[in-house]
């Protein structure tokens, strides 16, 4: 075999290197991108279903409250998502 030919191996070896490190780079650090986007959502959708209740609260209308709690209820399954009410400190779902 040539010198040519084992220059040409060497450098397309290391280029295939390159880019299946850059492939490995760019999925995980997409990857960490998503989590850290679904964490932040999912984040706010509980402080803002926190604060949606304590402004009910003090309305006196239990009604209201009950209809808010249903139609997270009825939310249950969302594709991936599982959702439920819990009281303070991980009590069981409330009812």
């Amino acid at each position: 075999m040539s010198l040519r030919f084992h220059l040409n191996l060497l450098i397309t070896l290391l280029f295939l290197l390159a880019l299946l490190l850059g492939l490995f780079l760019a999925i995980n650090n997409t990857r960490r991108a998503v989590q850290d986007e679904l964490q932040s959502t999912v984040t706010l959708t509980v402080q803002l279903l926190g604060e949606t209740i304590a402004a009910l609260e003090p309305q006196g209308n239990p009604r209201v409250r009950t209809r808010l709690v249903e139609r997270i209820d009825a939310l249950e399954n969302i594709r991936h998502l599982c959702i439920g009410l819990y009281g303070e400190k991980g009590a069981p779902p409330l009812q």
